[in-house]
């Protein structure tokens, strides 16, 4: 297999910006990566692929839920599947309600769940459970490309890549790793066949062993594929939906900056030429120096952001990462109980919080532009919307209604994108959605 070319990447379009979540002092849970699906994933498609779940008792299980924002009934067919194993159920949605499927214990391995859905206006998240609990949005299309960055096989360290083929035709893919073992394209990772309508879930420490930044490449060489990565550190699991190309732009909305927490930037540069990367943290009331630096082409590396003399132990900061040709990236969080890598957070200028668990912690919403911009929240009674509009300008976090959390579902609008950055305990999450 020829190494990637920048003809081959298609760059994903992400929205500018930064955000900004306080946190109490010493307090040491979690940011949770928030994530919302950028409008050009057409989140009211119907058809959504939540993939690479695992099955209860083991690290990384948990489930599925989906959440009706339009005001009519929707009918969903739903396939739980593994590489082998197909079950099959069905459920309708009233309006503004939701549904949870939990993965259980029927199918073994990585556990991928698909939608057919007789109407626009329905999104989904797919979460683990658990203290250490991570969600990403399901997602409504596949991508001839995907790219995954921060994993590892050293150590006791797992990684897992699921892939779904969203189409009734086969897929053929080649995948390739860039490590601290170099360039790698194992010769049983050429020309692998995705079914039609089927999933292929890879332990990669069977092939790339004992390696540290691992980064791999899938290529769709027929067809096209819906990804996700699943990373397990000490029994705690991490799951990733990748990127679908070098990202000129990319967010990371919860990194804590509070004693005994840990990020690091993971930065993978598949392209043939040198990507020149700035890495810009913001916190209200504090002006932090960029850092810049310099990935060689097909090359990995990594960058500690917390703990660092320039950066103050004072809570939640939010991430900016830019490079004019593109990068690939990820973001390892770690501290008291818990450890998360998280692909990055995207925007959206409207975006439903779904809380997939009992609600735990505060939610806050921020613009990334503009002064003094209209934020309208608004939740539901039956099928009564009511809304609340505050004023809001970029870095600056605000605070949901009490009744807009209390509702577990919502949406926030504006005229300008917008990031949600949530706080996940041992009994919540967060989870926002470009669902309108």
């Amino acid at each position: 297999m020829r190494r990637p070319t920048r003809s081959m990447v298609a760059a994903i379009a992400l929205l500018a910006g930064a955000v900004v979540a306080s946190a109490l002092p010493g307090q040491s849970n979690p940011g949770i990566d928030t994530s919302t699906l950028d409008t050009s994933f057409a989140a009211e498609s119907t058809s959504l692929y939540c993939a690479g779940i695992s099955p209860v008792g083991v690290a990384g299980s948990g489930g599925a839920k989906f959440w009706n924002s339009s005001n009519e009934i929707r009918h969903l067919d739903l396939e739980m599947t593994n590489d082998n194993k197909v079950v099959a159920s069905s459920t309708t949605i009233g309006p503004k309600e939701s549904f949870f499927l939990p993965v259980g214990s029927t199918l073994e391995g990585s556990v991928s769940v698909r939608a057919q859905i007789d109407g626009s206006g329905v999104v989904g998240s797919l979460f683990t459970t658990g203290p250490d609990s991570t969600s990403i949005p399901c997602r409504s299309e596949g991508v001839t490309d995907w790219y995954v960055a921060g994993l590892g096989t050293a150590g006791g360290t797992t990684s897992r890549v699921t892939l779904l083929n969203p189409s009734a035709t086969p897929a053929v893919i080649d995948i390739s790793t860039q490590s601290s073992l170099g360039y790698l394209a194992p010769a049983p990772y050429q020309g692998l066949v995705i079914a039609a309508n089927g999933q292929l879930s890879l332990d990669l420490g069977q092939r790339v062993v004992e390696a540290k930044g691992l980064a791999v490449h899938v290529t769709a060489l027929r067809g096209s594929i819906v990804g996700s990565a699943l990373l397990v550190v000490a029994g705690r699991a991490s799951i990733m939906t990748g990127q679908s190309g070098p990202s000129t732009e990319a967010h990371y909305g919860s990194l804590n900056t509070n004693e005994a927490s840990t990020e690091v930037i993971n930065l993978y540069n598949p392209l043939e030429v040198t990507a020149h990367v700035k890495l810009k943290l913001q916190m209200p009331g504090f002006t932090i120096a960029p850092i810049s630096i310099d990935v060689e082409p097909s090359a990995t590396t990594s960058v500690k952001l917390v703990p660092d003399t320039r950066v103050p132990t004072s809570g939640w900061a939010t991430l900016r990462v830019t490079s004019p040709e593109g990068i690939v990236s990820t973001l390892y969080s770690g501290g008291n109980g818990y450890a998360r890598l998280a692909s990055p957070t995207m925007t959206g200028t409207t975006l439903a919080w779904l809380s997939a668990l009992d609600h735990n912690g505060p939610v806050r919403v921020v613009p990334v532009q503009g002064k003094n911009v209209p934020v309208t929240f608004t939740y539901f009674k039956g099928r009564r919307a009511i809304s609340t509009t505050v004023k809001a300008s970029a870095g600056v976090p605000v605070n949901p209604p009490d009744a807009w959390l209390e509702a577990t579902y919502g949406i926030v609008s504006a005229g300008t994108p917008l990031l949600m950055q949530g706080v996940v305990g041992a009994n919540g999450l967060e989870s926002g959605l470009n669902g309108r």
